[in-house]
């Protein structure tokens, strides 16, 4: 055989070397270690603007209802005065929602938390809008887990609040129950609501995503949170539904040593 001529071996004797498995691995640190940074970046982005919108609104608000109060204004008038008053609320809600989910995720140190109680501090939370819904929440024996009170509580809440909210006509059935899996729980909360289309199931988690009626109150925050809040314990959460006949919720949680 004929040897390679001299710019062909030329080429060989220059080729790169092969990335081997440990300077893959570093790469994809490097690259995880930058998505980390960026992330946090926006965090605090969204923290930093969130807080510093809160003022204005407050001022928006105050002086137009001083405005209304001081001033002889006509009906008009008056209806406009209540359009941005209702604005800067819904605005402000969104605000503190933003606040909520920047916060969210922050390492937080893990200790043992009981959900029977987590669950029956988010009840409590969410007492009046349950009894307005006439709700009936059941709960079975629930583990003691590794991870933190307050955001437990929030993530309950969130996703029994959700429950209440997302109704159909019928008497509202919220049944909370966990399951042993190796060194996790699986904690799952069931309703009986409107449910949630199989092509809609993975989106629900994504920020100011809302699928059910513009009608009931809400920023599309709310399982955004619950994902970040689950995540940030090292667990997963996911749901399962059908559309008119209910929502599965259920998130991994590590057990208690």
């Amino acid at each position: 055989m004929a040897a390679p001529s001299r710019g062909f071996q030329s080429l060989l004797d220059n080729k790169p070397d092969a990335i081997t498995p440990i300077d893959a691995e570093a790469k994809w640190r490097q690259h995880a270690e930058e998505l980390a940074r960026s992330n946090l970046r926006l965090e605090e982005f969204a923290y930093t603007a969130a807080h510093d919108l809160r003022e204005p609104l407050r001022a928006i608000s105050l002086f137009t209802n001083l405005l209304v109060q001081e001033t002889q204004l006509d009906a008009n008038a008056r209806q406009i005065a209540k359009f941005i008053v209702d604005g800067a609320a819904r605005m402000s809600i969104l605000v503190e929602d933003l606040l909520a989910f920047a916060r969210t995720g922050m390492p937080e140190p893990l200790r043992e938390v009981d959900l029977r109680h987590a669950v029956a501090q988010a009840v409590q939370n969410l007492a009046i809008d349950i009894g307005a819904s006439g709700a009936m929440v059941t709960v079975d024996r629930l583990p003691v887990v590794s991870g933190n009170e307050i955001q437990l509580i929030r993530l309950l809440q969130n996703l029994i609040g959700n429950a209440v909210k997302y109704r159909r006509e019928e008497p509202v059935e919220i049944h909370i129950s966990a399951e042993r899996r190796g060194p996790e729980w699986v904690v799952r909360i069931a309703d009986n609501g409107l449910g949630i289309a199989p092509e809609d199931q993975a989106r629900v988690f994504l920020p100011f995503i809302r699928l059910a009626n513009r009608d009931v109150p809400g920023t599309g925050l709310g399982l955004a949170v619950c994902r970040k809040i689950v995540e940030g314990l090292g667990g997963a959460i996911w749901v399962e539904s059908t559309l008119g006949a209910g929502s599965t919720f259920s998130f991994t949680i590590a057990a208690a040593h």
